[in-house]
Parts: C-alpha cells; structure tokens; sequence
C-alpha cells in the first residue's frame, strides 16, 4: 500500500485514539474544514500530526474501541518503514498453524509483534489478549503454498507474511497485489513468448484469485481497446487440466472467477493455450478474463519478475 497514504490515516487516527479512554471527551472530524478566524482563541505548532488537510474538531462520543482496533491495525502497516527491506502480506482471520510456530511472545501493542520478526522469522500471527495485551506467534518455517502450509482459520486473529520490498527491472511496472510487470509490445505465439521474458521473469502466473483479480483490474485501467489477447502462464495439460506454469491447476467449470462466459471452449484436436482477453460487446463481455487459443496464435503477453 501507499505508505504515505498509512501514514496519514495514521495520523487522523492519532488525533482520536490519543484520549485516554477514560477521558470525558472525544473528537469528531471535519473534513476539509477549519475554524474561523475569527473564533480561534490560541494556536500552536507542533510535529504531530502531519495532515495534507486542516480540520474542526467538535467534541462528542465515538466508539474508542473501533478507534483502537483500527488505530492497531495501522500501526502494524505503519511500522513498516519505507527503506524497509520487506513488507508484510496480510491474511485476515488467520492463525499460524500449531505445527509450525517457532516462538511466541505477549506484548502491549500489535506493533511489536511485527517489530519482534527478525532475521529468519518469516511470519507472525497477532491476536488480541485481553484485556490489553497481543499475543504474537512466529514462525521461521517457508511454504510454497501459505495459504494451505502456513496458515489455518482463526477468526479472531491474522498473519503478516514476511516478504521482499521489490524492486522492478527497467521494463517493468509494479503493479499493486501482483507485483512487477513486463507488458510486451511484440506479438509471439505462446512458446516463443514464454522464452522471451525478460531476464529473471516469466509469463505471469495467479497463485491467488486476489493475484488475478488486481491483474485484471491494472489491465483494465491501461488497456482499453476491445479484442487485447495477453498470453499468460496457463496451459492445456496432457492430462485435461489447466495448469499454471510452476504448479497449480484452475478447474475449467462455470460460473468461473477465472474464464469468460464461453471459454475454454476450443475443440480437443487443437493444442491450447490461455491468455487474459478483453471484449467489451455487451453480450459477450470479457473485462480481461480468461480465454483459451490455439497455441501458435500470435499475441502479446505478461511476464512476472521472479
């Protein structure tokens, strides 16, 4: 996310969340808005907070207890700093697995448990204690899938997963919830464009419905005209499944979140791949969804830094 966006929420929420819950008052805001001058009575310059805005501060009741909870939550993204060599990736209602907890630890606030994961911990999970304490679980153990190996439910908790600030090659985009992106501007049939990604790249692959849909949502912020074929990691098997290059399959049933309405639809005698296609007629709208096609059908694609 914008760091600097946390940031100024976080410090909106310093505004509120700084009373003391005992105290007899509260803050309401006003956005975009200020005293009149000729009802201020003593002004101030102080470091905190640092808003893109001024705002009137009327005096009633709020709920503290929303306040904190998501005054806790942006202290854990917030804490990261922006030179930072990782960020965290959030699963909400998650816990990490009894398995595969390293070390735990009972801290004041959220942020500590995100400071405490150092060197080789790779995740935390962080649940509220009551009454005033977080309980933080660690683990230094990897997965290739943390959605299946890492994590388990837990409605009350949620794990930050440990991971690299990227940085993207010339050439590429960072694209939010995907990561870095090389949009080709040649059209390749789908073996001569997997082999034409970039150095440490590849054709980009969904590990996660969320991976795709932000995909799809960069695609259709940038590429506009109806009939755009991206080819993408994900191929016909031999077996009859659809597979994503690396590993992983998507079933090919509907309604789908992956296909378009009629795809896959070419016939068996025909080698398939797939790419991520726009169509915009009404009665057949594709908004970059999946489409399968003959294999040696020239089209530009997607590739993903590794």
């Amino acid at each position: 996310m914008d760091l600097r966006l946390l940031a100024a929420l976080g410090a909106l929420l310093c505004v509120c969340c700084s009373i003391e819950e005992g105290s007899a008052y509260t803050f309401r805001t006003f956005m975009g808005a200020e005293i009149a001058a000729t009802a201020i009575s003593s002004s101030a310059v102080v470091q905190r907070p640092t808003l893109p805005f001024r705002q009137v501060i009327d005096f009633c009741k709020m709920d503290l207890r929303l306040l904190a909870a998501l005054g806790a939550l942006l202290c854990v993204c917030c804490s990261v700093e922006e030179g930072s060599a990782y960020t965290f990736r959030t699963f909400m209602g998650a816990g990490i697995a009894a398995t595969a907890i390293s070390t735990s630890a009972l801290v004041q606030r959220p942020c500590e448990c995100r400071a405490l994961c150092r060197d080789g911990c790779v995740a935390v999970a962080i649940r509220r204690q009551p009454p005033r304490h977080f309980h933080c679980s660690f683990t230094d153990k990897t997965f290739a899938n943390v959605t299946t190996g890492l994590t388990v439910p837990a409605p009350d908790s949620s794990v930050f997963y440990k991971r690299k600030c990227l940085v993207c090659l010339p050439g590429f985009m960072l694209v939010n919830n995907v990561g870095c992106i090389y949009v080709s501007t040649v059209a390749l049939n789908f073996t001569a464009a997997a082999a034409s990604c970039p150095f440490d790249s590849q054709l980009f692959t969904a590990n996660f419905l969320i991976d795709f849909d932000a995909m799809r949502e960069y695609l259709l912020k940038n590429f506009t005209t109806s009939g755009t074929f991206f080819w993408i990691g994900l191929i016909h098997a031999p077996d009859s499944t659809w597979q994503w290059l690396g590993g992983g399959t998507i079933p090919a049933t509907h309604p789908s979140p992956y296909w378009g309405q009629i795809d896959p639809n070419e016939p068996a005698t025909v080698t398939s791949c797939v790419g991520m296609y726009l169509n915009t007629f009404p009665q057949l709208s594709y908004l970059y969804h999946l489409a399968d096609a003959p294999c040696a059908t020239a089209s530009k694609f997607l590739c993903k830094q590794i």
